[in-house]
């Protein structure tokens, strides 16, 4: 027959493993926390898959393969159903930290593009104004071409007297 410590023993490790085990059932938070991760994935899938759907939908209309009254209700239905999976998106607890992180990063990785991107529009701009300058110097007959002007902003054409440019607001002299 065992011994009292040894029953002991094995009852207290008995107790140690059923608490082990029923820690899920006990705690309600975690559980609710994790439901809402699993749901908040489960909407984010969906919202991405009604997403592609709009995406097809539309180039599907652009093809011809639909008629545009028939796009545009479909997409109408589309749209109010991605709109309210956003809603139920933000009701839910806010996202990780860690997406939080990858969307600022996209973001940021974004702005840098866009910046490039004009950067390279305005060099392309001044550089066609430059080449374009030494013709509407020589023109100087009072035609079209001798009352242009450029912007020193972004290079497009101007008209003489304008005191901004129409495309970037950049203020003339």
């Amino acid at each position: 027959m065992p011994s009292t410590g040894t029953l002991l023993v094995a009852l207290a490790l008995l107790i140690v493993v059923g608490l082990f085990i029923l820690r899920p059932l006990l705690s309600s938070q975690p559980g609710r926390r994790e439901r809402a991760v699993n749901q908040r994935e489960a909407l984010e899938a969906e919202k991405e898959a009604i997403l592609e759907q709009i995406r097809n939908l539309d180039f599907d209309y652009e093809t011809g393969t639909i008629l545009e009254t028939e796009h545009r209700q479909l997409r109408q239905e589309l749209v109010s159903a991605a709109a309210a999976i956003l809603q139920e998106l933000d009701t839910l607890a806010p996202a990780a930290p860690a997406a939080a992180a990858a969307v600022d990063e996209i973001e940021a990785a974004v702005a840098q593009r866009r910046s490039q991107r004009a950067s390279a529009d305005i060099e392309t701009a001044v550089a066609a104004r430059r080449a374009r300058t030494p013709a509407v110097a020589a023109a100087g007959n009072g035609s079209a071409e001798a009352q242009l002007a450029f912007c020193p902003q972004c290079g497009q054409a101007t008209e003489r007297g304008d005191r901004f440019c129409a495309y970037c607001g950049h203020q003339l002299d």
